[in-house]
């Protein structure tokens, strides 16, 4: 199985490393794109991550995909990806905040199987100081 994200910010990244220090993911499993190369390529090489070329590649190579984008640009890249969501077992993952279930079906449509999470990061930092 893998996991692709669509976005590879801070909140990305932290989520990213909880599942590679958990072993739930090994990181080939992993696929990465984001809108600037130069910041999740060498992230990716960094990591032994898959950097994927664009937003479709990710999907078309992942079971799970993370979209982990900013709310402004969630609906373009909702648009983007469709087609290749269309008529697949793939579930989609969104941590973009201010953006409903409803607000995703009415762009990709209501039968790919979602699911709406917001994590916080301040949690991974808690955590290590708690050790």
């Amino acid at each position: 199985m893998k996991i692709g994200f669509i976005g590879v910010g801070g909140m990305a990244r932290a989520i990213i490393g909880g599942l590679l220090q958990a072993q739930t993911f090994a990181p080939t499993e992993i696929v990465v794109h984001s809108h600037r190369q130069e910041s999740y390529q060498p992230y990716a090489q960094e990591h032994g991550l898959v950097a994927a070329l664009s937003n479709q590649k990710v999907v078309q190579t992942s079971d799970l995909v993370v979209l982990a984008v900013t709310p402004n640009v969630a609906p373009a890249v909702l648009k983007e990806i469709k087609g290749d969501l269309a008529g697949t077992n793939k579930v989609l993952i969104s941590i973009v905040a201010g953006l409903s279930l409803s607000d995703i079906a009415d762009l990709v449509g209501d039968s790919i199987p979602t699911l709406r999470t917001l994590p916080n990061v301040n949690v991974t930092d808690t955590a290590k100081r708690q050790r």
